[in-house]
């Protein structure tokens, strides 16, 4: 635009004073700057000036000035102390946003990162929240069933008591027997601990009578697993005498359910299958052994003086001694089995199935099967977060294609690699954590409901929450998407 004020009109002298003012302060910006925008800029602001003067009067112009040259400096400071050039200096009609110093309304930079993410994070954001929410509610079934110790003290000395017959086809799952727990019980060095259970049924008398799943255990039990009750005592200090009723311990689930949680029902009555059961305990929520279904575990002695080899329907688990391993007390009990025949006259059983001892650790025997079940299905769900990985990266790439432009000017106004690069990091790291917020949020929906409608075949389920460790993994997730 050309000076054309004559000395003596003092408007059209403040309408050349101010363009050339403007064209001064233009000179501050960086040369690669100047060239690519100066030039519109001023004729633009030129073109402005003329507008309000004519439409706002004296005191329009002012404010229109003051907030021009003063957006401009700013521009300038923030460019020369090392501002992102991108953010600045844009001319009016420019294919992108407007500059400060040609608006009125100013944005800081998080704000316009914020503007330019809104849509994709509309869009996008969905998609990753359903593959992160599923696969960090998978992950928390993984982590409370498989990878979490169980819920009792060193609980990677606990091994099953089992035993193999080769002879008959038998590679485990055949048990233990009321004579084999007590022809090991105080001749195995590598136990601290063991006792032996067998599942039973009983009915309690009540209005109505209730059919509630128990076991009948050896006193050892509770002091094995190093549980505590949360009401009364166990088996451990507990002595059944001539004329008194038999003891029982409950779980917190029936204890609740038949007495109403109150505190006074030890030492109370209750009558399963007619005999009289005394109550001596409450075992704290969320005990669950051998399975979450039992209710009532029953006091059983086994003389080791006078014992039948009896059937194999009873159950065992042992507490490994500090130095002993599973290897030590298999090898133990190998050289036992020999004496079995005398002391029991069981030498052809014994020529006929081979049996040999078989100490799983107690946490393997728990989840078995459900263990390779679970991290195939966290493999599943992991593949289809990469698919909704992909989808999104493909989803930015068609974004990136229209903002060529935008990333070739923020280049041609100074903007270094690092800088593109943060960038563009940095939207994809809101990105991805808008996605974890709704995939934690679904995740914990999903958990709710497979806790109270799940199956109850599936080991630990009460245990599956959003742990601190879920939470953790959900984070490395979201930084790795």
């Amino acid at each position: 635009m050309s000076d054309r004020a004559p000395d003596g009109d003092s408007t059209a002298q403040g309408d050349g004073m101010w363009p050339r003012v403007y064209a001064v302060l233009l000179r501050l910006y960086p040369r690669s700057f100047r060239d690519l925008l100066a030039r519109d800029m001023a004729r633009t602001f030129a073109t402005r000036l003329e507008e309000v003067e004519s439409t706002r009067g004296f005191l329009g112009r002012g404010r229109f000035l003051a907030g021009e040259l003063g957006g401009l400096v700013c521009s300038v400071t923030s460019q020369r102390l090392g501002g992102r050039a991108a953010d600045h200096g844009m001319p009016l009609g420019s294919p992108l946003r407007s500059i400060p110093t040609l608006n009125t309304r100013r944005k800081d930079p998080m704000s316009m990162i914020v503007q330019e993410l809104r849509h994709a994070l509309r869009r996008l954001a969905r998609t990753l929240g359903l593959g992160l929410g599923a696969t960090v509610a998978v992950y928390s079934v993984v982590h409370s069933i498989v990878i979490r110790p169980l819920p009792y003290s060193e609980s990677d000395r606990l091994v099953w008591l089992d035993h193999a017959g080769p002879g008959i086809g038998a590679e485990g799952g055949l048990g233990m027997t009321r004579g084999l727990y007590a022809h090991y019980r105080d001749r195995i060095t590598a136990f601290e601990d063991m006792a032996a259970w067998t599942p039973i049924d009983v009915t309690v008398t009540g209005e109505p009578p209730e059919r509630v799943r128990a076991v009948a255990a050896t006193p050892e039990l509770f002091r094995t697993l190093r549980v505590s009750p949360a009401l009364g005592t166990v088996f451990e200090t507990a002595r059944d005498t001539a004329g008194q009723s038999a003891t029982v311990v409950i779980s917190h689930r029936f204890w609740t359910r038949w007495f109403g949680a109150d505190p006074d029902a030890v030492g109370r009555i209750l009558r399963a299958d007619g005999s009289p059961l005394e109550v001596i305990g409450v075992m704290p929520a969320g005990f669950a052994f051998p399975s979450p279904d039992v209710d009532l575990w029953a006091r059983v002695a086994i003389d080791p003086s006078t014992p039948s080899f009896g059937g194999f329907s009873w159950e065992g688990v042992a507490r490994l001694s500090p130095s002993a391993t599973r290897e030590v007390a298999e090898a133990e009990v190998r050289a036992l089995i020999p004496g079995l025949r005398e002391r029991f006259g069981v030498g052809r059983m014994l020529d006929e199935t081979r049996l040999a001892p078989v100490f799983p650790p107690l946490k393997h025997q728990v989840v078995r099967e459900a263990e390779r079940t679970l991290w195939i299905l966290l493999g599943s769900v992991c593949f289809v977060l990469l698919l909704a990985c992909a989808n999104v990266a493909n989803l930015l790439l068609v974004r990136a294609e229209g903002r060529q432009r935008e990333t070739a000017l923020r280049r041609a106004l100074g903007a270094g690699r690092m800088e593109l690069l943060r960038y563009h990091l940095s939207e994809g790291l809101l990105l991805s954590i808008a996605g974890g917020v709704l995939g934690v949020l679904l995740a914990q929906a999903a958990v709710g409901i497979l806790v109270a409608a799940g199956p109850k075949a599936l080991p630990r389920l009460a245990e599956v929450s959003l742990s601190p460790g879920v939470l953790a993994f959900a984070a490395l997730l979201v930084l790795g998407t």
